[in-house]
This record gives C-alpha cells, sequence and structure tokens, in this order.
C-alpha cells in the first residue's frame, strides 16, 4: 500500500518535470552548427531558424537547417539577393549497437553545407557520424556531429573560399515536415545548380 501511494504521488511530479524540461527546450525544435577552418581557426556559426526533415523509411533521413528565412525558400527568389548559410544532412544509416560501429571514425551521414553571400556561392561537402536522438518518422528527429571532416567541393566565380579544409559539428532537433523539406530541397537543388554557372551563362531551366 506504501509503496502504491509513493508511485502516486510520484507521477504528477514526473509530469511536471517534462513539462518543465520541455520548457527549457529539451524537446524543442532547434538547431546550432558551428564550422571551423583547420588551417586559419576562422568560424562560420549560423544561427539556425528553419528546421524540417523527411524519411522514406526507418533508416534513412533528409535534415535540412538554414538561417535564411522561409520566405526566402520562395521559387523564383534569386539567390544572388541572399545571404546565409543552408545546410543538408543525409542520414544513410541508422547506428545498432552491436552491429554498427558507434564513434566518431565511423560514418553515418553525408553533409552538404552552402555558403551565400550576395551573388558569390560556394558549396562544402563532407561525412561524419551522426548521434541520432529518435528515429526517422517520429514527429522530431535529432542528432548531433562532432568535427565531421569538410571541404568546398564546387562554387562560382564570385565565391574565395574563406576556410579551406574544415571540421564542421551540428546539434538539432528538427519537425518532421514533408512539404517544408522538399521545399528546402528545392532550394538546395537551386543553390547548387547556381554555384555551378559561369561568369556570362544563363542555368538551366528547371522541369522539361
Amino acid at each position: 500500500m506504501v509503496r502504491t501511494m509513493i508511485l502516486r504521488s510520484f507521477g504528477p511530479f514526473a509530469a511536471c518535470l517534462a513539462v518543465i524540461a520541455c520548457l527549457l527546450g529539451s524537446c524543442g525544435v532547434r538547431g546550432s552548427a558551428r564550422m571551423r577552418s583547420v588551417t586559419t581557426g576562422g568560424e562560420l556559426t549560423p544561427k539556425l531558424r528553419v528546421l524540417a526533415y523527411r524519411a522514406d523509411d526507418s533508416q534513412t533521413a533528409d535534415v535540412y537547417l538554414t538561417d535564411l528565412a522561409i520566405a526566402d525558400l520562395d521559387p523564383g527568389v534569386d539567390p544572388g539577393s541572399l545571404t546565409g548559410s543552408f545546410i543538408h544532412v543525409h542520414l544513410f544509416l541508422m547506428p545498432k549497437a552491436g552491429k554498427t560501429p558507434i564513434e566518431s571514425t565511423a560514418s553515418s551521414v553525408t553533409i552538404r553545407y552552402v555558403v551565400l553571400s550576395r551573388g558569390a556561392i560556394g558549396v562544402y561537402g563532407g561525412g561524419g557520424f551522426l548521434l541520432p536522438s529518435g528515429s526517422p518518422g517520429s514527429s522530431t528527429f535529432g542528432g548531433s556531429l562532432s568535427d565531421a571532416t569538410m571541404k568546398l567541393i564546387n562554387s562560382n566565380s564570385e565565391f574565395h573560399d574563406p576556410l579551406g579544409p574544415s571540421t564542421l559539428s551540428i546539434s538539432f532537433r528538427a519537425p518532421l515536415d514533408e512539404s517544408l523539406a522538399r521545399r528546402m530541397a528545392a532550394s538546395l537543388e537551386d543553390f547548387l545548380i547556381k554555384a555551378t554557372v559561369k561568369p556570362g551563362e544563363n542555368p538551366p531551366a528547371n522541369g522539361p
């Protein structure tokens, strides 16, 4: 009887703790990133404010993070007018204890990091190991990775690489939002196309 009373009285207390934790941000949508140059020590630390992810199955996910405004992701917005960062994390393998190496030297994600600066566009690429929080397909999916290896893989002629070889650390919790994730994926493709355009050329038209 005493044990039952203790458990019953503890239940509301535990619920209160859970609410407090959410108010403090442990349950909310959030994201942070830091890309640091290996050679110069220079850093990019965007204040990520738009996050979304989509999942085709329980093992893979595509997470999109940016400090751009949602309106900047509208079709037809000229990337030449934008300044900010756009990150795409593709999870291709959910780690499993005893079956998947769970260590910083392993790899479970590929990453593309787009830097936009008023017409200058640079694309950094790399990979690393994501320590996940939750599972693809859940209402929110999070994770963190440290010191992923990154390097410049493409840019237009206006971009001058300020970092060189770099490391990227990310922590996030993103909502499952198919519509916004696809919208962000379309913006990413536009940025990638513009990063390959040479002076005097026009970007290829989308669609047939």
